[in-house]
């Protein structure tokens, strides 16, 4: 798969500066809260915690609550992910997790397929989180393609991973 045009990974670095690329990359920053296309309340790189109508954010704020809403993905991929999977493919757990959050991940078949050792069938499953709010984003009239693509990103990752 091509990247999508405008998305730098910066391979070479490694881990954190990879990850933030990608989150950045999709998830944009809006210094003003917004409704996401699932109506939940929005700032910055996709914060959502305590978030509400009217509330606005600095550059600086944006980035310290990336960085913790980072730490937390990363925290809940170290406790559940249990072989190592390389650093490319823990890179697209965590932003699985910063996207759908700790409990989806728990729960879904993404995980159970890597704990399970399925080191090349468990990246197809990041192509089934392709839904926002019941809309399939695979469709253009849903207007959500972005959420594909970034699937798309996340399983090639998986493959490529070192």
């Amino acid at each position: 798969m091509k990247l999508p045009r405008g998305l730098v990974l910066p391979l070479a670095a490694g881990f954190m500066p990879v990850l933030l690329a990608l989150v950045m990359f999709f998830e944009g920053c809006r210094l003003t809260a917004y409704q996401d296309g699932a109506g939940v309340w929005t700032i910055c790189y996709g914060h959502t915690l305590g978030v509400k109508r009217g509330d606005v954010a600095t550059v600086g704020q944006c980035m310290a609550w990336l960085q913790q809403d980072l730490q937390a993905s990363i925290s809940a991929v170290d406790k559940r992910l249990k072989p190592d999977v390389g650093w490319l493919c823990r890179v697209a757990n965590v932003d699985w997790v910063f996207q759908f959050g700790e409990t989806r991940y728990r729960r879904s078949t993404l995980l159970a397929r890597f704990n399970a050792g399925d080191r090349y069938g468990a990246p197809d499953e990041f192509l089934r989180w392709v839904y926002v709010d019941g809309k399939d984003c695979r469709l253009a009239a849903s207007n959500c393609g972005g959420v594909v693509t970034r699937a798309q990103v996340r399983r090639e990752l998986c493959l490529a991973a070192p």
